[in-house]
């Protein structure tokens, strides 16, 4: 099976929707801004967006791609900069684990969507370890959460980020682009701590982002298909416009339980790293360590009332939608229409039940 060709010089052109255009923009910047030094290899370059852009800034780039038409292209885009920007840059079908590179040593290494396509994503992470300078970085974004992309062998979380740090390899920085996530990974010694109250800030406001997103698709699917089926009453109007809810639009709960199941996953194994932290550094812990700690495990609690929560309204919309159904059930048969048409009566002649209790407290003091 071929591996399809990676568009991403389109989706920044905006060739493939604004929205994605400007989410492809917004890494693919965030990357250039992270790549340090003169000498830069683009590892996955796909169809060379990336390298070319740092090439435009007089950075020296070598991008690679397991894909010869990603190269072609990527070759092609490149004749139609300028001569200075031709300079800088260039471009090869290669493998990076097999490669080279012939003693060269690189400044920065970028891994730009490629590690969730990789079984074992530490043994690129270990070689690049090796190729980048001393005080070098390593740059990678990967999708954030459960992406069902069928060439997709691994789903990120921010703890399977922070175990990506092998040797002197240390996580300096982290950026999140809701449903895409950056990580820098430093060479040498850093005592920089990732674990504050800005990275929790950060990580929340990403879980919300992702979670409105889903939920959104979700209510807005169910008004696409709400529409489609037409749902009315026999006066034509639909149900919804009489205060009624569908009786055929109930939320399918499988993808939001399936996602809210993989956030709680990821939040025992950031708890058991954290554990381990803890032991190794009992008397280090600072302030905003503990505070992060502690909001994790409340993280944890306010998933669990979410889900119960949705759960329960989810009971109560199928004992409405199965009260709706008996009703017209016994609305439409003989003995309904006969109910209806006797109380309309007694309404008509007795004036409801105000009249009719006049009618009876009348009886009563005349007997």
């Amino acid at each position: 099976m071929r591996k399809p060709l990676d568009r991403v010089t389109e989706a920044y052109f905006d060739e493939m929707g604004t929205e994605f255009g400007n989410q492809t923009r917004n890494r693919i910047h965030w990357v250039c801004e992270k790549a340090e030094g003169e000498n830069i290899l683009d590892v996955g370059c796909s169809q060379g967006i990336t390298s070319i852009l740092l090439g435009r800034e007089g950075k020296s780039v070598l991008g690679i791609d397991l894909l010869k038409e990603s190269i072609v292209f990527a070759e092609e885009a490149l004749q139609n900069e300028s001569e200075l920007t031709k300079k800088y840059v260039g471009f090869k079908n290669a493998n990076f684990i097999e490669e080279s590179f012939d003693g060269i040593i690189f400044d920065s290494i970028i891994f730009g969507e490629v590690l969730e396509h990789i079984t074992d994503p530490k043994r690129f992470i270990k070689k690049a370890g090796k190729l980048i300078s001393e005080n070098g970085n390593i740059i990678v974004t990967v999708p954030f959460g459960i992406n069902d992309y069928f060439d997709h062998k691994k789903t990120y979380y921010l703890n399977d980020l922070l175990n990506l740090q092998v040797e002197d390899l240390v996580m300096t920085d982290i950026k999140f682009f809701g449903k895409w996530v950056g990580a820098v990974y430093h060479k040498g010694k850093s005592n920089k701590s990732l674990l504050d109250q800005d990275m929790l800030k950060a990580l929340e406001a990403n879980f919300y982002q992702v979670e409105r997103s889903i939920m959104d698709n979700i209510l807005n699917n169910n008004n696409k298909s709400e529409s489609e089926r037409g749902i009315t009453q026999k006066n034509g109007r639909n149900a919804s416009d009489q205060g009624n809810l569908p009786l055929n639009n109930l939320i399918d709960e499988e993808g939001y339980k399936k996602e809210v199941n993989k956030l709680k996953e990821n939040e025992n194994r950031l708890k058991e790293k954290i554990k381990k932290l803890e032991k190794q550094n009992k008397n280090k812990l600072s302030a905003a360590e503990k505070k992060f700690i502690l909001e994790k495990r409340k993280k944890v609690q306010s998933d669990k009332l979410l889900l119960d929560a949705y759960n329960k309204e989810e009971r109560l919309l199928k004992t409405h939608s199965s009260l709706l159904k008996r009703y017209e059930a016994l609305k439409t048969s003989k003995l309904g229409n006969l109910t209806i048409n006797y109380w309309k009566w007694r309404r008509k002649y007795f004036g409801g039940k105000t009249s009719g209790s006049k009618i009876n407290r009348s009886a009563t003091r005349n007997n």
